[in-house]
């Protein structure tokens, strides 16, 4: 199969992209084509490189990554999109169906339920999905209106989420934050990728 991995950062940034990179070397491995879409170059994998997001208008940006990976995708004929980063997979979903092309969404924190990624209050209180109220109680004021503007376009997400032909939550509770949005349909638990000789 010939895929195209959508991911926002590149190696050095965090563990996403670590696990990421060793899920490309398996399957390139295993006789798959995987390219790359991000905003730096994947090293050993063909890249299409699009511009970082500069101020946080996410559906004006979702906009252009949505035009710039259905370019990508004409082009090359995939088989399979799947997307592994909060900024990029709105776009991937939708730039793939557009395309009918098969779409996978890989989750590997909270970012579609929580403005923090985290489910945790700024003083370490657990709860299971970020609400209005939980904000307006709990977060920062001086990231009150950002931080509700974050939860109002989450929210606006849950039914494009919904829409990806697969989903991969690296945990059981991951899983379970998906269900409490209304992300019911594929949802596949699959651990995070390690290269455990290193």
């Amino acid at each position: 199969m010939k895929i195209l991995f959508v991911n926002y950062r590149h190696l050095g940034y965090g563990g996403a992209e670590v696990s990421t990179m060793n899920l490309a070397r398996e399957l390139s491995m295993m006789g798959h084509t995987i390219v790359f879409a991000s905003t730096k170059e994947y090293e050993g994998f063909k890249t299409y490189m699009f511009k970082e997001m500069r101020f946080p208008f996410f559906q004006l940006y979702n906009k252009y990554l949505e035009n710039f990976l259905s370019e990508a995708i004409k082009k090359e004929k995939f088989d399979v999109v799947h997307t592994h980063h909060r900024m990029t997979t709105i776009a991937a979903i939708k730039s793939a169906k557009k395309n009918k092309v098969p779409v996978v969404a890989h989750f590997r924190d909270y970012w579609f339920c929580c403005p923090r990624s985290s489910c945790l209050t700024p003083d370490n209180k657990k709860y299971d999905i970020c609400s209005y109220k939980i904000i307006l109680e709990k977060y920062p004021k001086r990231r009150l209106l950002f931080d509700l503007y974050k939860l109002f376009t989450l929210k606006r997400y849950w039914k494009t989420l919904e829409m990806a032909d697969a989903k991969i939550a690296v945990s059981s509770l991951t899983k379970e934050k998906l269900r409490l949005c209304g992300i019911v349909s594929n949802i596949n638990v699959v651990h995070n990728s390690r290269d455990i000789s290193r």
